[in-house]
């Protein structure tokens, strides 16, 4: 344990503690990691927990992610896209909740034109104030700068992993660079700025996820998150390996250590594979759940990994479970936007 304590008093975290500590299985050495992430979260954000409702809006993709269940080749899957009209019915259930941040999440879908994206964020801003996340893929710098402009606060995008070979294998029909090119454009149109990776993809090594630790560190994201791999039926990774919740956990505790004040969630991934692993993901650092708030009929076709937690419950019972997870953990549900602590609070 003693070289646990020293490991984790460096201040940064080098490549090869990152590597140690990813590969630490003794469990008071693993107490000792996520107890000194969590003390981390609770020094900067005391021990409330943002709530960010989800909406998915369409499951249709023109991408072929490998390991996506709504990639464009997946056959079989029934195929919607929510109108305008009943984005905005939801967003009002969201607000009704008490949550202040609306996530808009969608497969690249063109129908979606950027006028139509406008006019959304628009009336969000007029009818509910809500803070807004958008996560609706790659677009030109133009674009990006259009959205925000309208009232849009934040952008997710994740790189899902910063070694280019293996982003170029598993996105056959996108490109490394561009990514990147995107990351820099949302920071440059003044969003705060979400990223992330998965863990336990097929080929990636420890190195590779310590790199992907100290990418996500270079690009400063206001927000990260970072859940495991879930192998989709339906996909070319059908056969692979699931991610592994603990070194999930690990990742995020170490994300936790090196970025300080960005947001972390604790994903609905990481419960998917491992029940109440909201729970222990609290414990290792995360301060933020997205609950789901997708209408039923669609939540269960928004398959990108199968069996979701919480796609065979109403929003109302998701909530109720969420609630319980986090009086669990010791902690309680902050009001509030859960603007970045990085800068000045975005006008909601």
């Amino acid at each position: 344990m003693q070289e646990i304590t020293t490991l984790l008093r460096q201040e940064p975290l080098t490549e090869n503690a990152l590597l140690r500590l990813l590969e630490i299985r003794d469990e008071k050495d693993l107490e000792l990691l996520f107890d000194t992430a969590d003390r981390l979260t609770r020094r900067i954000f005391g021990r409330g927990v943002y709530l960010r409702g989800i909406i998915e809006i369409s499951n249709i993709c023109r991408r072929n992610c490998d390991y996506c269940g709504i990639r464009a080749a997946t056959s079989g899957l029934i195929r919607y896209r929510m109108q305008p009209e009943a984005i905005l019915q939801t967003v009002k259930t969201i607000r009704k909740a008490g949550i202040r941040t609306v996530v808009l999440q969608s497969g690249e879908d063109p129908w979606y034109t950027p006028e139509l994206i406008e006019n959304l964020i628009r009336a969000i801003k007029t009818k509910h104030r809500m803070a807004i996340t958008l996560s609706l893929g790659e677009y030109p710098f133009a674009v990006y700068r259009r959205w925000r402009e309208a009232g849009a606060d934040r952008y997710l995008l994740k790189f899902e992993s910063s070694d280019r070979d293996l982003y170029q294998k598993l996105h056959p029909d996108c490109d490394f660079d561009e990514r990147w090119r995107c990351l820099r454009d949302i920071r440059r149109a003044g969003y705060q700025l979400g990223s992330g990776f998965m863990t336990g993809l097929p080929g990636q090594s420890t190195e590779m996820l310590v790199r992907d630790l100290l990418a996500l560190a270079k690009l400063e994201p206001d927000m990260a998150g970072i859940g495991p791999f879930i192998p989709h039926p339906d996909t070319p990774l059908c056969n692979a390996a699931a991610g592994n919740p603990l070194q999930t956990l690990k990742v995020l505790a170490l994300a936790r250590l090196i970025l300080k004040n960005t947001h972390l969630p604790t994903t609905t991934a990481l419960e998917t594979l491992e029940h109440d692993s909201r729970i222990r993901g609290l414990h290792a650092g995360a301060n933020v759940i997205m609950p789901n708030f997708t209408p039923e009929n669609f939540k269960r076709l928004y398959t990108i990994y199968p069996h979701k937690a919480g796609s065979d419950s109403s929003a109302e019972s998701a909530m109720k479970t969420i609630k319980a997870q986090i009086r669990a953990a010791g902690k309680y549900i902050r009001k509030g936007y859960g603007h970045s602590l990085k800068e000045p609070a975005a006008k909601s």
